[in-house]
């Protein structure tokens, strides 16, 4: 089990990366749950990281990209070592619609063109990872199911499930075991990675390790207080033991 961290600069990255992480992940927390951080931070966090370690980014909600228009043409910064890129679902449902495929993934598909096309002007290829949010009724997003089911139709590598609002309640407030491993089987099925992320804490390992994610992936989990302070180097290091332990 792999374990993602999620940081918001190139100091955060090298703490996280030098304590054990297996994913760096780039985002900003007080842009939202799969905030932005700009092509400026996540082109620094990927040089500095280098490889072995595996870098992704969030890009924010598929909303942002859609409302942006043709701004991604602006992007010009060269962005190495960039191996995913994810998007969110949130407000993709509307109250007047059911969550039927072909009412979001039209636009989602728009939207992760977009960035490939911002991405494609530095020369870059990335795998995409899809996101499902365990709160979408509140998010106002497709199901777990329906995001699978479009991920699969899309190539995407990784089904991720993260919570939308971060109040607090934990994914596996949401979604039960039985529920996760489920999606974590199917996705497997399908060839896809499955993560599993949501406010989830060293308290949780227990489900985790009856879930069997192929990614642990966290921040709050790891910050000395809240997800919007800094990595701590101690609590990562405790983390990739406990998952180590997982054998």
């Amino acid at each position: 089990m792999q374990l993602l961290v999620s940081v918001r600069n190139a100091s955060e990255a090298i703490v996280a990366a030098r304590s054990g992480a297996d994913i760096i992940d780039v985002k900003e927390p007080e842009q939202g749950a799969l905030g932005f951080a700009g092509w400026d931070v996540v082109a620094s966090v990927a040089r500095t990281v280098g490889h072995p370690v595996v870098v992704s980014a969030a890009m924010g909600e598929y909303s942002e990209w859609l409302a942006d228009g043709d701004d991604c043409q602006k992007c010009v910064h060269h962005v190495d070592n960039l191996q995913f890129v994810k998007l969110g679902l949130a407000g993709a449902i509307s109250e007047a619609l059911d969550d039927c495929q072909s009412r979001w993934d039209a636009d989602w598909n728009v939207a992760r063109r977009r960035v490939e096309h911002c991405l494609s002007l530095n020369e870059t290829r990335v795998g995409w990872v899809a996101v499902a949010y365990a709160d979408a009724k509140s998010a106002k997003s497709p199901s777990p199911t329906s995001v699978l089911t479009a991920a699969i139709a899309a190539g995407c590598r990784i089904l991720l499930i993260d919570t939308y609002h971060k109040d607090g309640r934990t994914t596996l407030g949401w979604l039960s075991e039985s529920e996760l491993i489920l999606l974590r089987s199917r996705s497997n099925e399908a060839g896809l990675g499955f993560a599993l992320a949501g406010q989830l804490t060293e308290q949780h390992l227990s489900s985790v390790e009856r879930i069997k994610p192929d990614i642990f992936a966290v921040r709050g989990a790891v910050c000395e207080s809240d997800r919007r302070s800094s990595i701590s180097a101690d609590k990562v290091e405790s983390l990739k033991r406990s998952l180590e332990a997982f054998g």
